[in-house]
Parts: C-alpha cells; sequence; structure tokens
C-alpha cells in the first residue's frame, strides 16, 4: 500500500503539469494540444485507479493531507484495509464498521 500512496502524490502532480501544459498550447499549437490531452486522460484513469485502493469505505482518501510521497506512503500504510474491522465513535456510541 506505500507504494500507492506515493504513487497518488506523483500521479496528482503529473495531471497537474498536464494540464498546466494542455493550456499553454492551446492557441499556439492544437496538435500538441490534443495529444496532451490524449495522454492525460490515460494518465487520470491509471491515478483513479490508484485512488480507488487508497479510499474507505465512505470515500475517504487515506493520502488526502500528504504533500509528500514520503506523507502519502505513510499514510497510505495507516489506513485500514479491505475488511478490517475499525472502530468509530459517533454521539458517544461505539460502532465497528468494516472497511469494503
Amino acid at each position: 500500500m506505500q507504494h500507492l500512496g506515493a504513487l497518488d502524490v506523483v500521479y496528482s502532480r503529473i495531471v497537474s503539469g498536464h494540464r498546466d501544459a494542455i493550456e499553454a498550447v492551446a492557441k499556439i499549437d492544437p496538435i500538441s494540444e490534443d495529444l496532451l490531452i490524449s495522454q492525460t486522460r490515460a494518465l487520470e484513469k491509471h491515478h483513479w485507479f490508484i485512488r480507488a485502493h487508497l479510499e474507505d469505505i465512505e470515500g475517504r482518501l487515506s493520502t488526502d493531507d500528504a504533500s509528500s510521497e514520503e506523507d502519502a506512503a505513510a499514510a497510505a500504510v495507516t489506513a485500514p484495509k479491505p475488511g478490517e474491522e475499525t472502530i468509530e465513535e459517533e454521539e458517544g456510541v461505539k460502532r465497528a464498521r468494516r472497511s469494503a
């Protein structure tokens, strides 16, 4: 899971860079823009697959607050694994919750 956490941060930066490049070349070179859009689409798909493994049952990402690859890797390790029970306290009542 650590490597997925680190990859989440890396893919976020790469996709962001591609979006900036798309904006920069949009009026200058439409062919390059089209190539970048195609690459970004593929990168976003792979990023989505990675993030699917980092979400808890309610859709929260374990790497949301991570600012570096190391932070994201550490956060991914502490996230509940699929099928693992966690205890949550809601309005003073403790409930066991099984992650997906």
